[in-house]
């Protein structure tokens, strides 16, 4: 089920990006993902949700870019951004992301407020894939 939802994010993230007049010249268009797949040194009650969906991500990528090839040979790939399940990581890890020229964002998990005003401010799409939040 994650890897189906995961496939759906990207494909409209893909649609987002190909229309993104700024990004036509993109020969690769890297995602931004932010996840919590890891746990603070001591933090044993963390449940690291982003195991599962990190794992279908990386198939999501390798088959769009296999077999469902984006216009013009553009490319996709990510890059992993570790928030530990904690919101204030998973701000500043927005705003690197941001410095690493990426195109859209996918995630967080556990939130996406501060986040999202962030990724707007930046002009850029976010697409989370857990959050409650809004």
């Amino acid at each position: 089920m994650h890897t189906l939802l995961t496939l759906v994010n990207i494909y409209i993230t893909l649609c987002i990006l190909e229309s993104a007049p700024r990004l036509v010249k993109a020969k690769n268009y890297t995602m931004g993902y932010l996840t919590g797949s890891q746990r603070r040194p001591g933090n044993k009650g963390y449940p690291r949700p982003g195991l599962t969906i990190s794992g279908a991500i990386s198939l999501a990528v390798h088959e769009i870019n296999k077999y469902h090839p984006l216009r013009d040979n553009h490319t996709l790939t990510f890059t992993v951004a570790e928030t530990y399940g904690e919101e204030s990581e998973s701000i500043h890890q927005t705003a690197v992301l941001w410095t690493q020229d990426i195109a859209v964002y996918i995630g967080p998990q556990e939130t996406c407020v501060h986040e999202a005003r962030m990724a707007a401010s930046f002009d850029l799409p976010m697409i989370s894939y857990v959050s409650t939040l809004f």
